[in-house]
């Protein structure tokens, strides 16, 4: 779900790693990071692996 401030949320869906692009099953869990942007938006990317998150971190 993201934000704009104004309590109107907007799913953004995805299903692919947000560093290699894999799929993601959407029925199970896995490791996901969220950032709030200097206009309040909540932008939440999901990973198919630690790995891929650390990369991110790294990027």
């Amino acid at each position: 779900m993201v934000s704009n401030g104004n309590d109107t949320l907007q799913s953004e869906t995805t299903n692919e790693c947000a560093v290699c692009g894999a799929e993601i099953e959407t029925d199970t869990w896995h490791i996901v990071t969220a950032e709030t942007s200097t206009d309040s938006l909540i932008t939440i990317r999901t990973f198919c692996s630690e790995g891929c998150r650390d990369r991110w971190e790294e990027i």
